[in-house]
């Protein structure tokens, strides 16, 4: 036996282990499911004994009764009948203990069949009436399994009815379960019931009727793919064919059925067909094989003790002998049957006697119950009035109970909401400082900057002009790249030191503005909750103001390729308005719509009268949408969806918004989808109030609200004469903080570069190949933690350095940017020395390992272990590269690039940054490299070989490239 046919079972037996009792109905169902995959992995007596044991040691009963179950099958398999009942005995009383009725159902109707098959119907009848009505009782009639049993209960009636000769019933059984099988849609059920159904109409005498259902059972039995229906249902044709005296067909199908009942093993159906074969064989005068079969038959029945079979076999010996003329041996042989149908006539009236016996029994025991469960009535009788005074204490302590647990929830609750109205009294200032961080970033910033220019100027050392000073009509810049009219700051005029300190004093006037807005706001939201009266009203033509208030941002759209129309369905509509709150609402959905509108977008504004009593304002673009969970959120005060830098509302001017459109009686709504754009629906009433109001004047508003244009700065590339000079990417899409970094980064030092969000940052990296990427992490569409992901993910640009300076300055976003794959992580406002330092430090890093690893393969060494992964991987892949394109004999620095899917400029670039080398530097050390290897190894290859083999068509050239490389020819190499 191997020992893999009760290793799964033993590893599914310790995941099961444990009692069982008192488990729910739900859960015996699991573990009866589970308990049956496992057994089904055990098809012998030995494994099965095994898990019985296993099953009894950990005190589970209810696989101890299942694995009974199926070794009891396995027995009556083999017809070891007592040995069967014993078992099914075992496991009726193990799932009556447990109170698992699929289980007692199924032990049931097994001991039935064993008791049917030695001829104790009496037995085999009580059993599968037990069956049945538990299964008829089971509290889920609807599921699988209980129908199931329910069936294979009524089977097993039918065929005791059918032994008794009691046809009709049986026929009537048989359909019944027919039909619920056909429900099922079990295959081996319906073979079995069909093949019934022929029994019972064979015995009646309609053969025809009987053959057509054999044929039904044999279809199914295929279907379910059960070779010993397939087997009963050849031996059925069989008996059919032999009755209507086609003797010939008859055999065939016998032996079909022989042969496969071999096969399987079932001795007991494998004793019918042989003894079929031997009775038509015998009618046919064929005594030889007829003697053949029946000395098989006669040693089998013989083994598994089965009288049945042998009063059958002694009588055909008997006829056999008769037919022969040999009157002596048939009458021994008509003497041995006679004592074995003595014998099984005995043991059947003996065990009807016993059965009687038993019934009674049990019948007294019942009676004794009966007068028990009366007594217990009595007790139970007495007890009531006490077990009602308990009732009663218990329903009053639990009502107090209740009351109690009720005034600890409210309480709870309160100090629940408490703790959330802190919580967010916390987060809104500390969001409140975060929303700062920018723009004191650059007011502090730059402020430095002048200081150190003053002090500077006052020692007499002028400060040193800015590359980025232009004047202030350039805000509506393009880059280089995209308008070839524009020119690199290097080929202008040097702006003066005064200059310089005018665009900075610009920048710092635009911030503080910035800055005094956002604390504006704050105050707005509280005075527009707390007072409505103080709110300067007046009355006038709101559709000019907001025509005008557009026009404001027009020119900034214009700057991002953005189109901003507004559409008016009436040129005039006076209204009683707010003139402050009006700006704030346009200025708000405009500044955001811009913000997350991406280049050649559309942003437009639609008013329109309702009833001639409510003005509508629509505000809609085709920017990047928001999504449904955070769509409910947006009105409230820094809210920021799932940690998404994408959310619109994520300040305090959606808040403010709100608030000052509810001050002025309307409503605001969104419509929005990810990816298809937002719509902002705002509607007002045209009349506030009846008094008189103050005529409403654009030039008067204007003379005193002092408000700036939108415009905003925007620092162009930069680029030195010097092709050695670092290249650093400034992603960033605050165009000051943009600004102010590249005036940190001088044009002696480095090269600067920039991009205004994540993806136009990733699609000039690839373009310029930098030496270093500065990123900010919140940014409109793809955000920084995304860009360092996707250059670490790049094969052509994980080798760049990268910084993060962001306003973000918890642990948990450092730890965030770091595992992204940041080098440098600053927040906001950040030293400007620091920045320098950490710049200096990586490039020094990354130029160190590209002189140790030029250095190691001068002298032929390999420094693999000291790069990263990737950059190792990218050398192995371009050293293939060349070897390959050494055998095509075209190895140039434009042919590598092709192959290596990049350009030749990228490919120069990604190889000076790892190893220090050219593309054409590189290529020579791989081809020396590989003539070195050749020259050793092969020390009787011809020079000239040697040179073809490295892609050199001229030897010479090849000696000369080898000397320069190596100091000696190759001949001298080769020579030591």
């Amino acid at each position: 036996m191997h020992s893999h046919k009760f290793l799964l079972p033993l590893l599914g037996l310790l995941l099961l282990a444990g009692c069982n009792r008192n488990l729910p109905v739900s859960l015996l169902d699991e573990q009866r499911r589970q308990i049956d995959s496992i057994l089904n992995l055990c098809d012998d007596a030995d494994s099965l004994k095994t898990m019985v044991t296993a099953y009894e040691k950990t005190g589970n009963k209810l696989g101890q009764a299942a694995a009974l179950r199926v070794l009891g099958k396995v027995y009556r398999d083999r017809s070891l009948f007592e040995e069967a009942i014993d078992c099914h005995r075992q496991s009726v009383k193990m799932a009556e203990t447990v109170g698992d009725t699929i289980e007692h159902v199924r032990g049931l109707n097994n001991l039935g069949t064993d008791y049917r098959r030695l001829g104790i119907l009496d037995m085999a009848s009580e059993c599968h009436y037990q069956a049945l009505s538990l299964s008829m009782s089971y509290a889920d009639k609807t599921s699988s399994e209980t129908r199931k049993n329910y069936t294979v209960s009524l089977n097993g009636l039918g065929n005791v009815y059918l032994d008794l000769g009691n046809n009709e019933l049986a026929d009537s059984i048989f359909r019944v379960a027919l039909s619920t099988e056909r429900r099922l849609g079990s295959s081996l059920g319906q073979a079995i019931n069909c093949a019934n159904l022929g029994a019972v109409l064979e015995e009646a005498g309609q053969l025809d009727s009987a053959y057509h259902y054999y044929e039904l059972s044999l279809h199914h039995n295929e279907e379910a793919g059960s070779t010993l229906g397939i087997a009963l249902c050849h031996d059925h044709f069989g008996d059919i064919l032999q009755k209507k005296q086609q003797p010939e067909r008859a055999i065939q199908e016998y032996a079909t059925a022989y042969e496969q009942l071999q096969q399987e093993g079932d001795t007991w159906h494998w004793l019918e067909s042989c003894l079929s074969l031997a009775r038509i064989y015998t009618l046919q005068g064929k005594t030889e094989k007829a003697h053949q079969y029946l000395a098989l038959a006669l040693q089998e029945a013989e083994n598994i003790k089965s009288t049945e079979h042998l009063v059958d076999i002694h009588r055909q010996l008997f006829e056999l002998a008769r037919r022969e003329g040999k009157v002596g041996e048939a009458l021994n042989h008509y003497l041995i049957a006679d004592n074995y149908k003595d014998s099984l006539f005995n043991l059947r009236t003996m065990n009807h006697i016993q059965n009687l016996r038993l019934k009674i029994e049990r019948q007294r025991r019942d009676e004794a119950v009966t007068l028990a469960e009366n007594n217990l009535k009595l007790e139970r009788q007495s007890r009531n009035v006490a077990y009602l005074a308990l009732a009663a204490l218990f329903v009053a302590f639990l009502l107090v109970l209740l009351l109690m647990l009720n005034n600890i929830r409210n309480r709870s609750r309160r100090q629940q909401m408490a703790r959330e109205l802190q919580d967010a009294r916390e987060n809104f200032f500390t969001n409140v400082t975060h929303e700062l961080r920018t723009p004191l970033t650059v007011i502090l910033g730059l402020t430095k900057q002048m200081i150190q220019s003053v002090q500077g100027s006052s020692t007499g050392q002028g400060a040193q002009p800015s590359q980025a000073a232009q004047d202030d009509t350039a805000c509506k810049r393009k880059n280089k790249d995209t308008n070839p009219n524009s020119t690199n700051s290097r080929d202008a005029q040097p702006a003066s030191a005064p200059a310089d300190s005018l665009t900075s004093l610009k920048a710092i006037e635009r911030q503080g503005n910035h800055l005094l807005q956002l604390i504006n706001q704050l105050l707005d939201i509280s005075k527009v909750k707390s007072s409505v009266g103080d709110s300067e009203w007046t009355h006038g033509n709101v559709v000019a103001f907001i025509r005008m208030l557009a026009e404001n941002y027009h020119q900034y759209a214009i700057s991002q390729n953005i189109e901003l129309s507004y559409k008016p369905d009436q040129n005039v509509v006076e209204m009683d308005f707010v003139p402050d709150y009006i700006e704030k609402i346009v200025s708000n959905l405009l500044s955001n719509s811009l913000k997350y509108t991406k280049p050649y977008g559309h942003i437009a504004i639609v008013t329109r009268t309702i009833d001639g009593e409510r003005l509508q304002i629509t505000v809609s673009d085709d920017g990047i949408g928001i999504s449904p969970d955070v769509l409910p959120h947006i009105f409230k005060p820094f809210y920021q969806g799932s940690d998404d830098p994408k959310c619109i509302g994520t300040g305090i001017g959606l808040s403010l918004v709100s608030n000052v459109i509810e001050a002025m009686k309307g409503t605001i709504s969104a419509d929005s989808a990810p990816g298809k754009g937002t719509v902002f629906t705002i509607t007002l009433p045209l009349k506030h109030g009846d008094k008189q109001l103050k005529f409403f004047s654009i030039d008067d508003y204007y003379a005193t609200a002092g408000n700036t244009s939108a415009d905003e700065l925007c620092p162009p590339d930069g680029e030195t004469a010097v092709e050695s000079t670092p290249r650093v990417l400034v992603v960033e899409d605050n165009s000051d903080v943009a600004y102010y970094i590249g005036q940190q980064l001088t044009p002696d030092h480095y090269n600067v570069f920039y991009a205004q969000n994540g993806q136009e940052g990733l699609t000039r990296a690839r373009d310029l190949m930098p030496d270093i990427i500065i990123t900010d992490l919140m940014m409109p569409g793809m955000d920084g933690l995304e860009v360092c992901r996707q250059v670490r993910a790049s094969e052509l640009l994980d080798h760049i350095p990268i910084i993060i300076i962001t306003a973000k300055a918890s642990d948990k976003d450092r730890i965030s940017g770091l595992e992204a794959g940041a080098d440098a992580y600053l927040v906001k406002p950040f030293n400007a020395e620091e920045l320098h330092v950490r710049m200096k430090k990586l490039l020094e890093q990354r130029r160190q390992l590209r002189d140790k690893f030029s250095q190691a393969l001068d002298k032929g060494q390999v420094l693999a272990d000291e790069l990263k992964p990737a950059d190792r991987q990218f050398l192995a892949k371009a050293k293939e590269v060349v070897l390959s394109l050494m055998k095509s004999r075209q190895v140039d620095a434009e042919t590598m690039a092709n192959h290596m899917f990049v350009s030749r400029s990228q490919l120069n670039r990604k190889l000076q940054a790892i190893s220090g080398l050219t593309t054409t530097a590189f290529i020579t050390q791989v081809r020396i490299g590989k003539a070195k290897q050749l020259l050793t190894s092969n020390t009787d290859m011809p020079i000239s070989e040697v040179s073809w083999k490295c892609g050199y068509d001229d030897v010479a050239y090849f000696s000369r490239s080898f000397k320069q490389a190596t100091g000696c020819t190759p001949s001298q190499f080769r020579g030591g």
